[in-house]
């Protein structure tokens, strides 16, 4: 399907992000995606299917957590980090890393501390509301952020 695929260190073999069959938030294979999609479910999904969550708390909560990512977009490029063709969290990781090397300032300082922050609850949002714990889909914190803390 020309996908491309990345080794994923002891979990094999993983699809390279951002899919690049990706079209703004759909997908452009969908009738076709690979078996690794197609066993994926979204927890906040399986959640309003069943009734546990009403269907516009469901949209509040897709809506509030894109509003976060775009607020770590912003301060990943106040940082330095300005590729927008690499996946957030190794953008985020880059944007860290550079932030590490270059002489720190109270401002340069802060802005990684709430990077760092904002990127942790959003990691947490992602795993507690929209990341399936059931076998191949189990979650697990993205590289390069922080751990989270149970």
């Amino acid at each position: 399907m020309g996908i491309a695929v990345e080794a994923d260190g002891d979990a094999g073999n993983a699809m390279a992000l951002p899919c690049a069959a990706l079209e703004g938030t759909r997908c452009s294979i969908y009738a076709h995606r690979p078996g690794a999609c197609r066993a994926f479910e979204c927890r906040l999904l399986t959640s309003a299917g069943r009734g546990e969550i009403g269907v516009e708390q469901a949209l509040a909560l897709i809506a509030d957590t894109r509003k976060r990512i775009d607020g770590v977009r912003r301060q990943i490029a106040a940082l330095g980090q300005a590729d927008d063709r690499l996946p957030l969290r190794e953008r985020y990781a880059d944007a860290v890393a550079l932030a590490a090397e270059t002489p720190a300032d109270t401002t340069s300082r802060r802005r990684r501390r709430t990077l760092e922050a904002t990127m942790a609850e959003i990691t947490r949002i992602l795993e507690a509301e929209f990341l399936s714990r059931h076998g191949a889909n189990a979650s697990s914190t993205w590289p390069g952020t922080p751990p989270l803390r149970e």
